[in-house]
């Protein structure tokens, strides 16, 4: 079994103009991330279809799981980003979406079911925080680079 200390880390410290953080709340977060990840790829010869493409739009915050034959889109309206603090609209990144990611990501929920996820974007690493009153845990899932198909 795999802990969250065996999770990657970075040790980067980024300028604070190079990063990018949002704040959502945990739960529909969590529900999306697990609904897009079912169809991600497992085929490490196509990386950038192993990942959940995260976008910023118009209608709220859209994570798209593919791997060339499904496509799932889950979007969190802004009813379901109450209090959410997000980045400008047409941001995007793409997260490796292991199933140590969705396991942590689901504990990290049942720990702190009306909890808020802090996740912080560098080029290469991001990292995601529950904010609880207590102690809290904390993800590294790495960035992957490259241009995510055209899904529309």
């Amino acid at each position: 079994m795999t802990t969250l200390t065996d999770h990657p880390t970075t040790t980067e410290t980024p300028e604070e103009s190079t990063m990018t953080a949002l704040t959502v709340p945990a739960r529909p977060f969590v529900a999306a991330w697990a609904a897009a990840s079912i169809a991600v790829s497992t085929d490490q010869m196509r990386p950038i279809l192993t990942g959940v493409l995260i976008e910023r739009e118009a209608d709220g915050l859209r994570l798209v799981g593919c791997d060339s034959y499904r496509l799932h889109v889950a979007t969190l309206h802004p009813e379901h980003l109450a209090g959410a603090i997000l980045p400008p609209e047409g941001w995007s990144v793409l997260l490796a979406a292991t199933k140590d990611v969705l396991r942590d990501l689901k504990a990290a929920v049942k720990d702190s079911p009306a909890g808020s996820l802090k996740l912080t974007f560098t080029e290469k690493m991001a990292t995601v925080e529950t904010v609880t009153d207590g102690a809290g845990r904390r993800i590294a899932v790495p960035v992957i680079e490259g241009e995510y198909p055209n899904y529309r």
